[in-house]
């Protein structure tokens, strides 16, 4: 069996099998799972206080789990001309918002404007960090981006802006999320179901395979296809 979790923020823990003694082909597919989880970004609820003060530059390569070095990896990709599109994003989220990185005494920090006027950290709103932190990691290129509760502190506006910038991307990327919209835009495709059953064991539905049916089925109770996964589904098992 092969376990992974977090040892610490950022950083990917996992149980092996000795290769002595471990299955034939399993020390293979440990590799395959170690090199994707390591090249992977795992983005939690942005840590609002830590991303506000000035931080020391060290480089910025990764983001973490908290997104707490957000303004070194900012930093970092505005210093490699990458930050033009995480611009457009924000401003299409936001209207007219700008953010840019700045640097004093080895430390740096971000700097939000609005409409020109800029704003103290207490009056940056959580959802434009958030958006600025899933942006950034989404420029980042990661193996593999994995986004917890992706709804929380979005307004639908910006729930949308930022589900197009998920979309349009060339890598996996896995969300966790409650919010209806979200599981209407993405469709049956690309929605696993995931639950506990009777004993507390997790419980992962593929998706849809038979999409005609489930299209009948939701014209037959005249719901959504999120209505359907959160109230109806429940309700018929």
């Amino acid at each position: 069996m092969i376990k992974w979790g977090l040892a610490e923020p950022g950083e990917f823990m996992g149980v092996l099998y000795d290769a002595a003694t471990a299955p034939p082909g399993l020390s293979l597919a440990n590799a395959a799972i170690r090199m994707l989880l390591e090249g992977s970004v795992l983005l939690k609820h942005p840590d609002i206080g830590a991303i506000s003060e000035p931080q020391p530059f060290t480089g910025g390569e990764r983001l973490d789990v908290r997104a707490r070095n957000l303004s070194q990896v900012f930093y970092r990709l505005s210093a490699e001309g990458r930050t033009e599109h995480i611009g457009t994003v924000l401003r299409e989220a936001f209207g007219g918002v700008a953010v840019e990185p700045r640097s004093s005494a080895g430390r740096v920090f971000l700097v939000v404007r609005e409409r020109g006027v800029e704003l103290p950290p207490p009056n940056v709103a959580d959802g434009l960090i958030k958006s600025l932190a899933i942006a950034s990691a989404a420029d980042l290129k990661p193996a593999l981006l994995l986004i917890d509760e992706i709804e929380n502190s979005l307004h639908l506006r910006a729930l949308k802006v930022i589900y197009d910038v998920l979309n349009s991307l060339e890598i996996p990327v896995i969300v966790a999320t409650h919010s209806p919209l979200l599981v209407d835009m993405a469709g049956p495709e690309r929605t696993l179901v995931v639950s506990r059953d009777g004993d507390g064991s997790t419980v992962v539905e593929p998706p849809y395979s038979d999409l005609e049916k489930l299209r009948r089925r939701l014209e037959e109770l005249d719901v959504a296809f999120s209505d359907y996964i959160f109230y109806q589904r429940t309700r018929e098992e």
